[in-house]
This record gives C-alpha cells, structure tokens and sequence, in this order.
C-alpha cells in the first residue's frame, strides 16, 4: 500500500472509531437507563409547601458514614412525616398530640430512634403514662424548612391533627430561608401565609450551598445538564460539589445578597440583617397566634450551632427569639445556656457531626435532655392542669 493510499484510509478510520465509540457509549447508556435507574430524589417540590418528603418512602443515609455517624435509614409516612406509620386525622381518646416544626435538625441526622422528637417522646412517656394518657410525637421536621413554611404547615395541615403542643425548633440558617421562600408566599384575604411554592427567581441564576447563595457558573450549569441526560457520567460523578465547581463563581457578598449565617456573623446587624430577621420574627408571632387562635399550645427554641458554643459567632439570635415569645406570650425554651452548662469542660466540637453543622448522637442526646427537662418540669404541669 502506497503512502497515499494509507493517507486516504486513514480518515475513513478515523471517522470508523468515532461511530464505534459513539455506538457503544449510546449502548452503554440505553443499558444502563434500563438497569440502573437514577435514584429517586426523597424531596419532591410542593406546590403548597415548596418541597416536601417524598411520601411513603425511605432512604439510607450513609454520608456521615466516614465521620462518627453509622448509616441509618428515614422512613417517611403517607402524610410526608419522618414516621414509620401513618397518622389517624381524628386523635385517639386518652391521647397527647405532641407535634415538631423544624428542619433538618428536627428530622434528624441520626437514626430515627435516636432523634430529637423520638428521644423527647421516649423520655415523656412516663410522665403522660402518670397522667393516665399516651404520647403521640409527630416530627414533620423538613431540610430546609423555616418559619414561613412551617406556618403555611400549621395552616394547611397540621392544625386538621388536632395537636395539643406545638414545639418550633428554629435553625441559624432560617432567616436566610425565610428570605428565599417569602419571594413565593401566598396569603389568603384574612393575611395568612397559605402557600409558599417552588420556582424562587433567585434560583435561576444562583445554587444554595454551604455558606449561601453562589451564581451559578456556566461548568456548574454542565455538569448539571449531563447529570440529567446523561447516567454514565451520573455514575462516574455520583455528586457534585458545589464549591468546587462554583470556585470561579461569584459569592453572594458581590452581589449584595444575604449569606446563610448573616445573624449570627453580622454584630450589630446590618440594614439588611436586621430587616430579614424582622420579618422572620413577625412570621414566628403570626405562628404563634395561629396556634393561639386554634387552642393549640406553642413551644419555640433555636438550634445551638457549634460556633457559638465556641464563642466564634455571637449568641443574638436566641435573644431575638426569646424577645418574640415573651411579646407573642408564648415559652421559649432555652437551650443553649442549659446546652452549655452540661458540656461543661467536653469540647463541643464532640457534639457535632465533624465538617457539618448537625449534631451527631450524642448532641442530640443532650439536646434532648434538655427540651425534655423543660417541657416536663415547666409547661406540661400546667398545660395538663388546664385540660
């Protein structure tokens, strides 16, 4: 074969390899969509709730594995509740209702049985049993969720339950939610928060990460595209870290936006802080006096993060909430000043899932105890005194 001969081959062979790779990598793909399908999500958007648990589901969690936490799985009930079972609308006779509004904390980055609600539930059983009642515990706790949202829950859906106490358990990353989800709220003619649906402008141009909002890039935008359309490349990126493809990115401070922690960082608040937390306090009173006006009794504390138990981030937030429910006339429970006094000389890092803001077992053992303590010794008394 002549020189030019292989010189006219060898595009032919060229283009040959290109089909043969393309053929493959479309069989690949066809395979693998067919016996590898993605995962479903276990949040799913609400059009009432901006996004909920996907209903009658469970997952594993193992991504805490390598730090402290073993796997665990959430099982999630018809009603979207982190609950094996489902609940009956109508209470059963000779039971407390005791229902949990949170986050992620409330849900629990931990085995359910070792949750803040089911810990509570477990201790306060005695104490009902005396009264001659069962406890029922309810934990609707949600990622992400925050005061906006869980008035629009009260309004919505769990009010039709009947509960006898309401305990709220705010985050330090709820007043930055509340931002994001008042740009959807709806209320009805009376003023009350009814809906909060998804589709918040922001997230058109910006992703929610670990400090805030980042816009989002344009290899950001790719990899999600070939996440979506493509299962080879989901499986050889499983996830995608949002700092590390947003690194080019701009952060929010550039574009004047809130950060996720702006409360507990900003001393004294800004303009801008002092408005959202505002806002979020006066949606915390309109909770409350929904509950109120439904003969349903309200509890409220605030998720204690490692930083200010280290003295790195200021504790003003729980004096804000603690001023709101003195004004609302409802408990606050204090838990950060109990929290704190028990740890004693622990560093309170041993409390915290390591690289993440949850707490691990043993945090939301003493969160607990402490929830318990109060609930036991200073509002149940009464509140079953007054039945």
């Amino acid at each position: 074969m002549t020189p030019r001969q292989r010189e006219r081959r060898w595009p032919r062979r060229l283009l040959l390899l290109v089909l043969v790779a393309s053929g493959s990598l479309a069989v690949a793909e066809l395979v693998l969509h067919g016996t590898q399908p993605r995962p479903l999500s276990n949040l799913v958007p609400h059009p009432v709730l901006n996004h909920v648990w996907r209903a009658g589901t469970s997952k594993w969690h193992r991504e805490f594995a390598g730090r402290g936490t073993a796997p665990y799985e959430h099982r999630y009930n018809t009603q979207g509740w982190v609950a094996a079972q489902d609940f009956a609308r109508e209470k059963p006779p000779a039971t407390f209702r005791l229902a949990y509004l949170g986050d992620s904390f409330t849900e629990g980055t931990c085995a359910m049985d070792r949750s803040l609600p089911s810990l509570v539930g477990a201790g306060l059983t005695p104490f009902f049993a005396q009264h001659g009642l069962a406890l029922e515990v309810l934990n609707t706790g949600t990622s992400s969720h925050s005061p906006v949202l869980h008035a629009v829950r009260l309004q919505t859906q769990l009010l039709a339950f009947t509960p006898d106490l309401i305990v709220v358990n705010l985050d330090m990353t709820d007043v930055f939610d509340d931002y994001l989800y008042a740009q959807t709220a709806e209320r009805d003619a009376a003023g009350r928060l009814v809906a909060a649906p998804p589709g918040i402008p922001l997230h058109d141009d910006y992703v929610r990460t670990s400090f805030g909002l980042a816009r989002k890039t344009p290899r950001y935008r790719f990899n999600i595209w070939m996440r979506e359309h493509s299962r080879i490349f989901d499986l050889l990126r499983p996830t995608i870290r949002l700092e590390g493809t947003l690194r080019d990115g701009v952060l929010v401070s550039d574009d004047g936006l809130p950060s996720l922690y702006d409360w507990c960082t900003d001393e004294p608040w800004g303009e801008q802080t002092g408005r959202l937390v505002a806002f979020s306090m006066r949606t915390l009173t309109e909770l409350a006096a929904l509950a109120r006006s439904n003969g349903v009794a309200l509890a409220v504390t605030a998720v204690p993060h490692r930083e200010q138990f280290l003295g790195t981030w200021t504790t003003a937030p729980f004096e804000a909430v603690r001023e709101t429910c003195v004004a609302a006339g409802v408990p606050y429970i204090d838990s950060f000043g109990p929290m704190r006094a028990r740890m004693g000389a622990d560093d309170p890092e041993d409390y915290y899932i390591p690289d993440d803001m949850h707490f691990n077992d043993r945090g939301y053992a003493l969160w607990a105890e402490v929830q318990r303590e109060f609930l036991e010794r200073e509002l149940l008394p009464a509140l079953l005194g007054s039945r």
